[in-house]
């Protein structure tokens, strides 16, 4: 059964998206969000992007904890307000919902029972709160449209904090993000804004824009070389990914054209801030270049080359895992210095086993999937004989949802975000938004071509 996609406003359509309207809000906007889905804004803020933590005092006050009740508290009141899809109804959840309980079952045997009983309590319960009550809280567009700007919003308040506050070293911003935490919240988020930024118009252009300018500035100031490929493969996700617009005239040719001209400016751009980066963040990325030099694949105790073969050697020596949260005991015992896996599939592959690695990559695997498959459907309707998109952004918002995919499982390749907080709220986004009526974006009208004819897959 597809979700309810009604506007909730006075039975004309709405067209809340980024091209049409281009200088001011609807009116209907707040209305059709409802205090359920402001709550989830709320939640994402301070859960996701720790917003808390950037203003003096106000993280003694436990806001995660208070924006996670009344996120729970306004679900159960306005049960109206939620999505009609039963949970179980996406194959999204329902793997989601088996990983966190072999998570939460792999710590039993722990070899950290400790540790792994703690996060279970105090984070994976998060997780999975959150995941579920993203998922049942986007009932329309609209929803899912304030989603993505707070997510947005989230890394683009971080990135200024980190710019702000940065005084050599590695950036970072608030506590509890470290810097590689920072640079994959950052990458993740980055493409969300940067396709909203190329193809919105007027103020809404400029402000998405200066969002993905900070999330950049703020990547390279972490030095995360990591992040840095997660920002590459983000980047070139987003004008590969992004639909193919048809000019009347000159047909695709228009659209390829605009492709080599974002390519190359971003192109530009790279060459010409390389002087302004800091000298550590220059040999940092150089290394890249030279990896064979780098201590990831020279120190044995460190690197994360050497980090990786241990964990998998004792993976097949154990397939069950070796229990959640509990990859830096495992490397301390493997004759390590406590460093966690530094990949997250080497991470859950480390604490959940063979089959908690095959739930996590097929999480992936799904979004892409379904994704994929909504991006179809829209586009379908807009090459149908009597119906076109009409000024709709919903294209916009399904190739933005997989650049951010591509993006997150690049940099969580080279980093520890297996229980990331932001990726199970991307997901349990991703997971609604496959099951939205694809009509919503849709009006009918004469036969004209669409502007949006093409979807790379």
């Amino acid at each position: 059964m597809r979700r309810d996609a009604r506007t909730l406003t006075t039975g004309r359509v709405v067209r809340p998206g980024i091209r049409p309207n281009a200088g001011t809000i609807p009116n209907e906007v707040l209305p059709a969000l409802g205090f359920v889905a402001i709550a989830g804004c709320a939640t994402i803020l301070v859960v996701v992007g720790r917003i808390a933590e950037l203003i003096p005092g106000l993280a003694q006050l436990q806001p995660a904890k208070i924006t996670l009740g009344l996120f729970i508290l306004s679900a159960l009141i306005g049960r109206r307000q939620l999505a009609q899809s039963k949970l179980l109804e996406s194959p999204i959840v329902r793997t989601a919902f088996w990983f966190f309980a072999l998570a939460a079952l792999s710590g039993v045997y722990s070899i950290w029972r400790s540790n792994s009983l703690t996060f279970v309590v105090n984070g994976l319960l998060v997780i999975t709160l959150v995941f579920a009550l993203i998922f049942k809280v986007v009932r329309s567009w609209t929803i899912a449209r304030a989603l993505i700007f707070t997510l947005c919003a989230s890394g683009a308040l971080l990135g200024a904090a980190a710019i702000l506050g940065y005084h050599g070293a590695r950036a970072e911003a608030g506590v509890t993000y470290d810097t590689n935490d920072l640079a994959y919240l950052l990458v993740t988020t980055l493409p969300l804004a940067v396709a909203l930024a190329i193809d919105g118009t007027g103020w809404r252009r400029w402000l998405f824009g200066s969002m993905a300018g900070a999330m950049i500035v703020a990547t390279l100031l972490t030095e995360s070389r990591g992040g840095l490929l997660g920002l590459f493969a983000g980047l070139l996700a987003v004008l590969w990914l992004r639909p193919t617009a048809v000019n009347a005239k000159t047909g695709a040719m228009g659209r390829i054209s605009k492709t080599l001209v974002w390519a190359v400016i971003a192109t530009l751009i790279g060459v010409a801030s390389w002087p302004l980066l800091p000298a550590s963040a220059r040999e940092r990325f150089a290394s890249l270049l030279n990896i064979e030099s780098d201590y990831n694949v020279q120190e044995e105790d460190v690197g994360r080359t050497f980090i990786w073969r241990r964990n998998l050697k004792a993976v097949a020596k154990r397939p069950i895992g070796y229990g959640v949260a509990s990859s830096s005991a495992l490397d301390l015992r493997l004759g390590g210095r406590f460093k966690t896996a530094h990949n997250s599939v080497v991470q859950i592959a480390t604490e959940l086993g063979v089959l908690g690695a095959f739930l996590f990559l097929r999480l992936y695997w799904l979004a892409w999937r379904q994704l994929s498959a909504q991006s179809a459907r829209m586009r379908e309707r807009a090459t149908a004989a009597t119906e076109r998109i009409a000024r709709s952004d919903v294209p916009v918002i399904l190739y933005a949802l997989r650049a951010s995919l591509v993006a997150s499982f690049v940099a969580g390749f080279f980093l520890s975000q297996g229980y990331s907080y932001l990726l199970y709220t991307l997901l349990g986004l991703i997971a609604a938004v496959a099951l939205l009526d694809s009509n919503a974006g849709v009006t009918s009208s004469t036969p004209v071509a669409s502007k949006w004819t093409r979807q790379r897959r």
